[in-house]
């Protein structure tokens, strides 16, 4: 889900404050890249039961 949030706040945000299209493309075209790797991550963090900090400190 995360990645899916990140793209619609790029979009927002991006044109919010008139960044060029081109660079939100690429910007995007990285998540894309980068969205298998963290949600095996993900999966393998979720399969680990004995992982006391499961998502990493807040702080």
């Amino acid at each position: 889900m995360a990645p899916v949030l990140l793209r619609a706040f790029i979009r927002f945000a991006h044109d919010d404050v008139g960044i060029r299209s081109d660079l939100t493309v690429e910007v995007l075209e990285t998540i894309d890249a980068w969205e298998d790797r963290w949600f095996r991550k993900l999966r393998r963090k979720l399969a680990d039961d004995e992982d006391p900090d499961l998502f990493g400190r807040a702080v």
